[in-house]
């Protein structure tokens, strides 16, 4: 199942043979996903690794937020959470919280709820 885009309302979506992957067709917008998720095989979303904040494949707005359950392998494998994120190390102070946001909005994934 391939999800591209957020998906609004509440919904249980079964997998019984197959991954569910998370697209991110473009950095402008977050995903926003609610429902429950249920696979036997894992999730997968491709690879965001925000790494260098001067280059001009940075992702301003590649997040994923999971608003419901993800039931099944792999949520806190690499495939997966660790696909999306921002590593900019050192870069980070108090004095400039909005660098911050730049880098959790950019590449990141929130699950708001799991079992």
């Amino acid at each position: 199942m391939i999800v591209d885009g957020g998906v609004v309302g509440n919904a249980m979506y079964i997998v019984p043979d197959g991954h569910v992957i998370f697209e991110n067709s473009n950095c402008d917008m977050r995903d926003v996903v609610q429902g429950i998720f249920i696979t036997t095989r894992g999730f997968t979303t491709p690879v965001i690794s925000n790494s260098n904040k001067s280059a001009d494949e940075w992702c301003d707005d590649g997040g994923l937020v999971v608003d419901g359950m993800l039931v099944g392998p792999g949520v806190t494998s690499a495939n997966f959470i660790g696909a999306r994120r921002s590593v900019l190390r050192g870069w980070f102070n108090l004095a400039n919280m909005s660098q911050e946001r730049k880098v959790f909005d950019g590449a990141s994934v929130l699950i708001k709820t799991n079992a």
